[in-house]
């Protein structure tokens, strides 16, 4: 989803700092992005540091003389998938809420200064559907985390409204990412033939989402086309929640 927004926001015009922990995958996507013509920069962090989430944005305004907006797209499944209350640790709790919860605070602490000194801006955090309905199956801590950002994104929309900054969320539904076929990956065949047709059942358009599909709905939050729009929850899952 990242590598998609950051290819379809350079195509309107945008200058991308890709921000990712991992060199390989962030130098890729930047360079792609380079090569479809636009502008782009890799900076290596890990968003539950705040130094480091402190030194991308200030690596992104001198590279670009700006920050006009902050897309929070990192996350984490964890590594307990399905499993009752009593089997969730305390380790696992921990990492899942310092990358999905902390991690898009961190950040947006960090460029709510130079969002503000630019005049206005954007702010986008991916949730997810796990955080705005109950979704039995899913990873307890991940859930808790993604609600989070639904509490933080409207909440900061009604605080920084009068910077002229809008803080708006997407809650994704399934997504054919390398992170949802990780989750799956775990799972033997008759397992997966049967979580795919319970999935796909209750998905009334079909099939599982693109990262084009999160990536713009992404670039509509963040665009002057959505001038009026702060404080929502933009729920892009095919219909899965409307049944």
């Amino acid at each position: 989803m990242g590598r998609a927004s950051c290819l379809i926001f350079a195509r309107e015009g945008a200058s991308i700092a890709a921000v990712d922990v991992n060199r390989e995958g962030g130098e890729e996507t930047s360079a792609l992005v380079r090569a479809a013509g636009g502008q782009a920069v890799f900076i290596q962090a890990s968003v539950d540091s705040k130094a480091e989430a402190q030194r991308a944005v200030r690596e992104t305004a001198a590279r670009f003389g700006a920050v006009h907006i902050l897309f929070n797209n990192a996350g984490i499944p964890g590594s307990v998938q399905g499993t009752a209350l009593d089997g969730l640790t305390e380790e696992d709790w921990q990492q899942v809420m310092n990358i999905n919860l902390k991690g898009v605070m961190l950040f947006a602490q960090a460029a709510l200064p130079e969002i503000k000194k630019a005049g206005g801006g954007a702010i986008v955090n991916t949730s997810s559907l796990a955080g705005v309905i109950g979704m039995g199956r899913g990873n307890q801590a991940y859930s808790a985390a993604k609600a989070g950002i639904v509490g933080l994104t409207k909440a900061w929309a009604l605080q920084y409204a009068k910077d002229n900054i809008r803080v708006n969320a997407i809650a994704p539904g399934y997504i054919d990412t390398p992170l949802g076929r990780g989750v799956r990956s775990g799972l033997n065949e008759a397992q997966q033939e049967k979580y795919m047709t319970r999935v796909m059942t209750n998905i009334p358009i079909g099939r599982f989402a693109g990262p084009e599909d999160i990536a713009n709905a992404a670039l509509y939050l963040a665009s002057d086309q959505a001038a009026f729009v702060t404080g929502h929850v933009l729920v892009v899952d095919g219909g899965y929640s409307s049944q």
